[in-house]
């Protein structure tokens, strides 16, 4: 299960600016990111039957319908995991949660999908994380995330997770 083995998939809420999703889609070389309503992220949401260490009282999973969804999925379309991205622009972007179907966990997958992601955004993006588990602390700080008053990383050729060019993004 290399990296260039898993498809992903860009779902963005109907009601957001169309420049972010062209921009994202663009970047992630995704044609089209389908825009899609509330019951459609629900769709997406119900494939899911653990989000682990996540409290499913957690904001960020009921308001999961107002923010860009990539999906990993298998070769035959199956979801294996999913990261939720808030983009305020272009160069600042909120990641919300990361999680992967139950039995793909502990195989270092998240990688794969968190560094597709960030293969997507320009050097001098800042990603930050307004709310993160203990052991989603333990992955993103591996991922050369630094903790001040917010986790965050500004992206730079020297410390992305996966080589700049290794996806093909430019």
């Amino acid at each position: 299960m290399y990296p260039g083995w898993w498809k992903y998939k860009l779902y963005c809420p109907a009601m957001i600016d169309n420049s972010l999703v062209d921009y994202f889609s663009s970047r992630m070389q995704i044609q089209g990111a389908k825009l899609i309503g509330r019951e459609d992220f629900e769709q997406i949401f119900q494939q899911f039957s653990d989000f682990g260490e996540i409290n499913p009282y957690y904001i960020g999973l009921q308001e999961i319908y107002n923010n860009f969804i990539l999906v990993m999925t298998w070769p035959s379309g199956r979801s294996a995991g999913l990261l939720v991205f808030k983009p305020k622009t272009e160069k600042l972007v909120e990641i919300d949660i990361i999680v992967l179907q139950e039995e793909l966990r502990g195989l270092g997958l998240a990688r794969y999908i968190y560094g597709f992601f960030e293969s997507a955004c320009q050097d001098g993006t800042l990603i930050f994380i307004l709310s993160v588990t203990e052991e989603g602390w333990q992955f993103y700080s591996r991922c050369g995330y630094q903790q001040d008053i917010d986790t965050f990383k500004i992206l730079t050729k020297e410390n992305r997770v996966v080589p700049y060019d290794s996806y093909g993004c430019q």
